[in-house]
């Protein structure tokens, strides 16, 4: 099957999902947080270095954070990878499904640019609030002129959620 009609029929049955979706959307901020999911692929090493960093972070503040990243690489044990979700980017491991479904405050997203996969995780998922770039998988979109780098998205985010109910 081609990319472009693979494509096409996951979104069409994410969008089915995420108008069945409930939600309970809080607009959050960093103070109000306590279980944060910082969501990444793993394609760049600054993103990975940039996500560590913000988790390390706000670890020291106590809250709990959870990694989720994707991977290319299937030899990788951390990550989910695309052996995790069906050929149509649906959560097929019980790890990806249990991420999907866990009750986190908040998403940050620290990516640009989501595989399937990662954007269907990131579109189910149940966190009360998300922010990332740029899209409309998110409650709060950080909208730049070009494609920033992870370190400026992680700037601007914790800015952003810094400022809200202040």
């Amino acid at each position: 099957m081609s990319g472009g009609l693979k494509n096409r029929i996951a979104n069409y049955l994410l969008g089915q999902k995420v108008k069945r979706l409930k939600r309970n959307l809080k607009c959050g901020n960093m103070n109000s947080a306590k279980s944060i999911a910082i969501v990444w692929i793993d394609d760049k090493a600054e993103t990975t270095t940039v996500a560590r960093q913000m988790m390390k972070k706000l670890q020291q503040q106590g809250k709990k954070v959870q990694e989720v990243f994707f991977s290319m690489d299937e030899t990788n044990e951390e990550a989910l990878n695309i052996k995790d979700f069906s050929w149509l980017g649906a959560a097929k491991s019980e790890q990806a499904k249990a991420l999907e479904q866990a009750d986190f405050d908040l998403l940050i997203c620290l990516s640009t640019d989501l595989p399937l996969p990662m954007k269907q995780m990131v579109a189910l998922s149940k966190a009360h609030f998300k922010i990332g770039w740029n899209s409309e998988l998110f409650d709060m979109q950080i909208a730049t002129d070009e494609v920033p780098s992870p370190r400026y998205l992680a700037e601007q985010i914790t800015i952003y959620l810094e400022m809200i109910n202040k």
